[in-house]
C-alpha cells in the first residue's frame, strides 16, 4: 500500500518530464498538456489522499 504512491510519483515525475520535453520543442502544444495535467491531477489526488489516510 505504502509503495503505491512512491510508484505514482515516480511515474508522474517521468511523465512530467516528458511533457517539458515536449513543451520546450513545440510551444503551441502548452494549453493542451494545460489540460491534461489538470484532469490528471484531479484524477490522482484523491487515490493519494485515499492511500495516505
Amino acid at each position: 500500500m505504502l509503495a503505491y504512491p512512491t510508484l505514482v510519483e515516480i511515474k508522474h515525475g517521468h511523465v512530467k518530464f516528458k511533457v517539458l520535453q515536449l513543451l520546450a520543442n513545440q510551444q503551441s502544444v502548452v494549453s493542451h498538456y494545460k489540460a491534461f495535467g489538470l484532469q490528471a491531477v484531479y484524477i490522482i489526488l484523491p487515490i493519494l489522499l485515499t492511500y495516505s489516510i
